[in-house]
């Protein structure tokens, strides 16, 4: 019987399991410290990688927890998994050394910062098809625990957690397990691109205050309530992160990147114009229909959701426009909402590759969003 493959990192052994003749699989390995105790809301801090004598050998055949979970919809409840998430899934050919220096596709999962697991978009059968590649899927902090915003943050320098994906975070492991880590990306694809207000950190000061309140904090200066909200339960506070966003169920009331001077020096918008990002190969697509449509959905109630600063004229404009040519509110929705950042990519980078996606999940009749997924990732689209 074949042994297990184990992979010594140096710092640590991580056992991993094979998922068929191609592809090895190691599942939940950290790629930093857990952002637990005085630790959460912090920047991810480096994991200790110091080398140790014989170091110890990690089970990595299971998948871990997910990171914990924002809810989905008004009959869900928000809460479930665990804290400690920074971790990783690798998806590794069976017959990888360190010097077979495979590309790396580093996958960072959907789900509006809210929900979403590694687990529910599995890899094996891609290694399966095409063993020449390293795949790296990245659990990252969702909903308040990753993107906890005040204006006082960008004064800080341990806060303002938006960048936990941690995408340079996994260089360090490439290469042992037979990626290269030169240039750490040099593509990239974007799968529904989701274009949503991106809001300044002074914006967010009355979300704060709701969620302490929701908590019934009762302490005044911020440096003390924020040691106080590292002390709650962090089923109960995102919890209660959830219960003022339904309240309100407007964007500003979810807690999503920010435009904090680092991650977001600007709007992406003004950012993509301005040429200051990182022009490298991109295909960037969405699905034909994106939005579901419902016979509820009201103009004058559903595109504010989403575009806060329209005025009533500015509805009434776009309505009569859609209306005219028989289209859907959904379909503006979608138009907006995903498919005109199709555009401003194709626009912006030197060199992109813009995709439609038609063909629907299972046996539904539309090309809903995450439809791609469905055939991606053999039969799921949700997380």
């Amino acid at each position: 019987m074949q042994s297990p493959p184990i992979i010594d990192l140096g710092y640590a052994k991580y056992r991993g399991r094979r998922s068929s003749s191609r592809c090895t699989v190691y599942l939940g390995l950290p790629y930093a410290e857990p952002p637990l105790g005085h630790l959460r809301f912090r920047k991810p801090v480096s994991l200790n990688t110091q080398p140790v004598p014989n170091p110890q050998v990690i089970d990595a055949t299971q998948y871990p927890i997910f990171a914990i979970q924002g809810a989905t919809g008004s009959s869900d409840f928000g809460g479930a998994g665990s804290e400690d998430c920074l971790k990783v899934d690798l998806y590794v050919p069976a017959d990888a050394t360190p010097s077979s220096h495979y590309p790396v596709l580093v996958y960072i999962h959907g789900g509006g910062y809210r929900f979403g697991a590694p687990k529910n978009w599995p890899f094996n059968h891609w290694i399966d098809i095409q063993p020449r590649v390293v795949i790296v899927s990245v659990y990252y902090r969702l909903s308040v625990l990753g993107f906890l915003a005040h204006p006082d943050f960008i004064k800080r320098d341990d806060l303002a957690d938006c960048n936990s994906a941690g995408g340079s975070s996994v260089e360090i492991q490439l290469t042992a397990f037979g990626g290269q880590n030169r240039d750490l990306f040099c593509g990239a694809i974007a799968q529904s691109v989701y274009r949503t207000p991106v809001f300044q950190l002074d914006q967010k000061q009355p979300v704060f205050d709701a969620l302490l309140k929701e908590l019934k904090c009762p302490l005044e200066r911020l440096d003390n309530q924020l040691e106080w909200l590292r002390t709650v339960n962090a089923v109960d506070l995102v919890q209660a992160s959830d219960a003022v966003f339904a309240r309100h169920h407007e964007v500003l009331w979810d807690w999503k990147p920010v435009i904090d001077g680092e991650l977001l020096p600007d709007y992406p918008a003004v950012l993509l114009q301005s040429g200051r990002f990182v022009d490298v190969p991109v295909i960037v697509g969405a699905t034909t229909d994106e939005t579901p449509s419902t016979d509820d959905m009201v103009w004058s109630e559903e595109l504010p959701k989403h575009w806060p600063l329209l005025t009533a004229a500015d509805i009434n404009d776009v309505a009569e426009k859609y209306i005219a040519q028989a289209l859907s509110i959904a379909k503006a929705a979608g138009d907006g909402l995903n498919r005109s950042a199709t555009l401003v990519f194709g626009e912006a980078f030197s060199k992109a590759w813009i995709y439609r996606y038609n063909q629907p999940a299972g046996n539904s009749s539309a090309v809903e969003h995450s439809s791609d997924n469905w055939q991606m990732f053999q039969g799921t689209c949700t997380g």
